[in-house]
């Protein structure tokens, strides 16, 4: 199947109406809803396969958890506590697979564990860190190794020394959880699948040969308000914590799947909190250990994690929150009182944890489990950032299955995504062009860092016209070029799918994004077409959208 995506320069997601067209008019092998990274995952699995896909999200891609987790690619040290040792191991193989995908975008970094007060302690951490290493075959670029008090002030200053008796130095993998998901999307689409975001399913089709049997899809265009049918021989549901509802419109008696469990994040200064190795800190008031994390140039301090029954659609931190997390970080380092003033953002995800269950959400196992309803949908539930290429596997295993024994033709009936590399982060250098290299060295190399080759795309946008080369805010390395590339070439459709997510401003900026609210609407209605009234509404609708991320509205409520 030819690739829709324009060849002119970037590696890209192309026309969402274009992608439109393809849905409505085209009969596809699978049809995958849900546009986070099992969902992303499922459609490169199953393009790179020979597979007719097409995917729908009902939102922007990786809007819901996966824009939201704790930006890691690891094993999970905790899981080990809970006895899930093959879920650590195929984790912790997973890290070494993504790293050779896509090395610009995961990559090792130093996690510090302190240990206070308890030699037990210290010797059941020595005796899991081994065990952790041991899962990964040994192989980790540092494998575990312990330190006693100076080594760890030396890597964490400032680190409480009451109790102190020592700690581990360990390594897993950072990455970009948006820009992650945006690159198996954009490599599935390189091998033939069609997707769009804002495409909502509504319902299903069950006019096929087998009665009770789906067949498609009804979806709405939530930008245009047009509904159309698309048809799917098979139909996988990867909506995460949106699953239930699904399963309910096929069958309004399904049983509940999904115990939704929420954990918030908070970002704080750099020069308020921050150091060059993550660390994992055993003091939360619960017990809980909680992760401080160096992330595009500030600190990322999370989660919680606790049972959830509000909204899906936007789940809120609390004040609550804000202070559990703080306290946490207050007790490793008592000197850096950081206050509820110090947080520049917040944001509150949902874990889409398997069962209804009872007890705490943090003993609750994040294990997927992949199962089949009687009127033929696949469906999976559960599952965590890092194994999302294994989780995909399994999925669509059981779908070609299903088609060759409808007696369909499936090229290929193996797996390939672990030599795929991913997009704009694929293992090579990022070239350097006479674009790139006029812009000033810290916007080149935020450039670089973030989009990997397409970096050469955005310099070529910024050359167009002077005013694209211009900060969006004061303070952060982002450029307007990057607006116009996330409408163009990253099927953003509001100002906030490019300014929350295809960028991080929002999350990185004191006010959000804001003052750039305006601008951003004109540079994405010139590119979308937006005329002014359009463009108007889109600027006061950013205002909405990010309430959930103010620091100040949650204190507030």
């Amino acid at each position: 199947m030819a690739n829709p995506a324009a060849d002119d320069g970037a590696l890209t997601l192309a026309r969402r109406a274009d992608h439109l067209e393809r849905l409505r008019r085209e009969d596809f092998d699978l049809l995958v809803v849900g546009g986070g990274i099992t969902g992303a995952g499922i459609a490169l699995d199953g393009a790179s396969r020979g597979l007719r896909v097409g995917l729908l999200e009902k939102s922007d891609f990786a809007a819901g958890t996966s824009s939201r987790s704790t930006k890691l690619v690891h094993g999970g040290l905790r899981y080990l506590a809970q006895l899930e040792f093959a879920l650590t191991h195929e984790a912790l193989t997973e890290r070494y697979v993504l790293r050779d995908l896509a090395p610009g975008l995961v990559e090792w970094l130093p996690f510090v564990l302190p240990i206070f007060g308890s030699v037990f302690e210290l010797g059941k951490l020595s005796m899991g860190l081994w065990l952790y290493d041991a899962l990964a075959a040994m192989r980790a670029p540092n494998l575990h190794r312990r330190l006693g008090r100076q080594g760890l002030l030396e890597l964490a200053p400032g680190l409480k020394q009451d109790g102190l008796l020592g700690g581990f130095v360990y390594s897993d993998c950072r990455t970009d959880d948006v820009r992650l998901t945006l690159e198996v999307l954009r490599t599935a689409v390189g091998q033939g699948a069609t997707i769009a975001n804002y495409a909502e399913v509504r319902g299903f089709v069950k006019d096929g040969a087998e009665p009770g049997k789906v067949v498609g899809v009804e979806v709405a265009d939530r930008r245009s308000g047009e509904s159309f049918a698309v048809r799917g021989r098979k139909v996988v549901l990867a909506g995460g914590v949106w699953l239930d509802r699904l399963l309910k419109l096929d069958d309004p008696t399904a049983s509940p799947r999904i115990r939704p469990a929420k954990g918030v994040h908070l970002v704080v200064p750099r020069d308020r909190l921050g150091f060059d190795v993550a660390l994992f800190l055993p003091t939360a008031p619960d017990g809980r250990l909680v992760f401080v994390i160096p992330w595009q140039g500030a600190t990322l301090i999370g989660t919680t994690d606790t049972d959830y029954e509000g909204p899906l659609e936007a789940p809120l931190a609390t004040a609550e929150d804000v202070t559990y997390l703080l306290e946490s970080v207050n007790r490793a380092f008592p000197d850096a009182r950081l206050q509820p003033s110090d947080v520049v953002s917040l944001q509150a995800g949902l874990r889409p944890l398997v069962g209804a269950g009872s007890g705490a959400t943090t003993r609750a196992s994040r294990e997927d489990r992949v199962f089949e309803t009687p009127s033929g949908l696949i469906a999976i539930a559960g599952g965590k950032l890092t194994t999302y290429r294994r989780m995909a596997q399994r999925v669509v295993d059981l779908a070609v299955r299903r088609l060759r024994e409808a007696g369909h033709r499936v090229a290929e009936t193996v797996c390939l995504t672990d030599r795929i590399p991913l997009g704009a982060f694929a293992p090579r250098p990022t070239r350097s062009t006479p674009d790139l290299d006029a812009l000033p060295a810290e916007t080149r190399d935020h450039l670089r860092r973030a989009y990997g080759e397409n970096a050469a795309a955005i310099a070529a946008i910024a050359r167009e016209q002077p005013d694209l080369g211009e900060r969006i805010v004061p303070g952060l390395p982002n450029v307007k070029a990057e607006v116009i590339h996330a409408a163009r070439h990253e099927m953003a459709q509001t100002v906030a799918d490019a300014l929350a997510r295809r960028a991080h401003v929002v999350q990185l900026d004191r006010h959000q994004g804001r003052p750039a609210a305006v601008e951003v609407a004109r540079l994405m209605g010139q590119e979308l077409g937006w005329d002014e009234g359009r463009t108007s509404a889109e600027a006061s609708r950013f205002e909405e959208d990010i309430r959930q991320f103010s620091a100040g509205e949650v204190m507030l409520r």
